[in-house]
This record gives structure tokens, sequence and C-alpha cells, in this order.
């Protein structure tokens, strides 16, 4: 499996495994299995998922129409 991070997403993620050992495979297979235990968190993270999918969308249409602003890049 591949990831793509930004900087800032990698950054947290080291900032992370620093803080609790291990590596990064590790650290990913533990948050997957809160996610497996925890259905508030499960919740959470399909609410942020669209919120994300719906400014990347955006984002493509005002790249495409030429209109792209940061505000608009950006995810809340």
């Amino acid at each position: 499996m591949t990831l793509d991070l930004t900087k800032e997403q990698f950054d947290a993620l080291t900032e992370a495994v620093n803080e609790a050992g291990g590596s990064m495979a590790d650290y990913m297979r533990a948050m997957i299995e809160l996610y497996k235990e925890d259905a508030s968190l499960a919740e959470q993270t399909e609410k942020h998922l669209r919120r994300m999918r719906a400014v990347q969308r955006n984002a493509r249409r005002a790249r495409k129409n030429g209109s792209a602003t940061q505000q608009e890049l950006s995810v809340a």
C-alpha cells in the first residue's frame, strides 16, 4: 500500500510516531484498530472524508474555471 501525504500530514504523523515510539506502520495499524473499535471515530472519519472530497471537487472545478483561491482549496 502506498499513502500519499501532504507535508503537514507527514509532519503530524512523524511527530505522533516520535512521541509514541515504534514505526509509522505500527502507528497506522493502531489507528485502524481504534477505528474498528470506536463507532464514533468511524462516523467522524466518514464525515470528514465527505468534507474533504467536496473541497477537492470544488477545487478541481475552480481550477478548471480558472478561479481557484487559497480559501477554496483549504479543508475545514
